[in-house]
């Protein structure tokens, strides 16, 4: 999706999908059914949704959510979506809400979800697009 070759071949713009993620990461070590293959995926309130994965010395995370634009989520420091994303799922089953609680301040980032018009041709010259330079989608959608 951010290809510097791919917008001068095309010239196409991107466009939200009005799904933003924040992105953390929760620095323990914890053993939990859910995590025994290695990541899962919840669905929450309006769309929302939490993805998360084990690492040996953590749990990196995405709550994503309905928004906008990315800006309403960009404009907020780390502190308030912390406090957003806890708010959001203290009811929601283990363990999750250990997990939000644990999250690393500095870890905290916002992504939002685009996609592209399909391309029309691929090729300039010597010149190819191929893999995510040449791919339309966002990964929700792809």
């Amino acid at each position: 999706m951010s290809s510097a070759l791919r917008k001068p071949l095309s010239g196409d713009q991107k466009h939200y999908l009005g799904l933003t993620s924040i992105v953390c990461q929760a620095p323990l070590s914890i053993q939990h059914p859910l995590l025994q293959g290695g990541y899962f995926m919840t669905l929450g309130d309006g769309g929302s949704s939490l993805f998360c994965y084990r690492q040996s010395d953590s749990v990196p995370f995405a709550y994503t959510v309905h928004v906008p634009s990315e800006d309403d989520l960009n404009a907020q420091a780390p502190a308030e979506l912390l406090r957003w994303v806890q708010h959001a799922t203290s009811t929601w089953h283990p363990p999750i809400p250990e997990l939000v609680t644990a999250i690393d301040l500095t870890s905290v980032i916002v992504r939002g979800y685009y996609d592209k018009e399909p391309l029309t041709r691929v090729r300039e010259g010597r010149l190819w697009l191929i893999g995510d330079a040449a791919h339309p989608m966002a990964p929700p959608r792809g």
